[in-house]
């Protein structure tokens, strides 16, 4: 177990440093100018998803890179997680947190995460699955620093039928603890929809690495009932 956590240390280590790398490399070409890819810039490429600048983490200095990639299992339809902060041209830079299968990612468009800063600082992760099938969905995960741990402050899902053209909509602020959630549902017999809106408060605190784990059970009440 040990020999495999640390080639996955390796691994990820590995595509962080290329991401940075192909960063500077992005900068330095001039347009018009087609630069030859070098070793190892390839794959680097392929599994990067998303990259952003951030500042979540208190006791380091200055924003911290956070990298979506896909997940180290070639057979799972998820994303990985990444922060690390320091100077990566002066070799300070160091890996200060990875939570694995943090987001679904898919082969397609319409099923690839990114990464998103919102005007209040938070972290957004923002997944999807509308490419394919009748209930596509949306997903939004909200990450905030509180008392100097990475919590999950907000989730937001929304989905829709494509054929009976309902969808249900649910906004979860962890921090506060309400909810809300809306959908439709059809009327048997007629081409009407009827609308249905619930409420409630669900306050939890809960740190980003224990959120893969318990997402599924802590919203199950977005899923509506009827």
């Amino acid at each position: 177990m040990q020999k495999q956590d640390a080639q996955s240390s390796t691994t990820v280590w590995n595509v962080l440093k290329g991401a940075v790398s192909l960063g500077v490399l992005f900068l330095t070409v001039q347009p018009g100018v087609t630069s030859e890819v070098q070793d190892g810039e390839t794959a680097v490429l392929s599994q990067v998803l998303s990259a952003t600048s951030i500042d979540l983490i208190d006791e380091h200095s200055g924003a911290e890179r956070v990298v979506l990639m896909t997940g180290t299992n070639p057979d799972a339809s998820t994303a990985d997680l990444a922060i690390t902060t320091g100077v990566p041209h002066r070799g300070t830079e160091k890996i200060v947190l990875i939570v694995r299968d943090i987001a679904f990612a898919g082969p397609m468009s319409g099923q690839i995460p990114y990464l998103e800063r919102a005007p209040n600082g938070s972290l957004l992760i923002q997944s999807m699955q509308t490419a394919v099938g009748r209930s596509p969905w949306e997903e939004t995960l909200t990450l905030a620093k509180r008392d100097g741990a990475i919590v999950v402050a907000g989730f937001t899902r929304n989905s829709w039928d494509r054929i009976s053209a309902t969808g249900s909509s649910c906004d979860w602020n962890l921090l506060s603890g309400n909810w809300e959630l809306s959908y439709q549902v059809p009327v048997e017999g007629s081409d009407e929809v009827r609308s249905v809106r619930k409420s409630g408060r669900k306050e939890e605190r809960i740190q980003i690495a224990d959120w893969p784990e318990r997402s599924a059970s802590l919203t199950a009440f977005c899923s509506p009932e009827e």
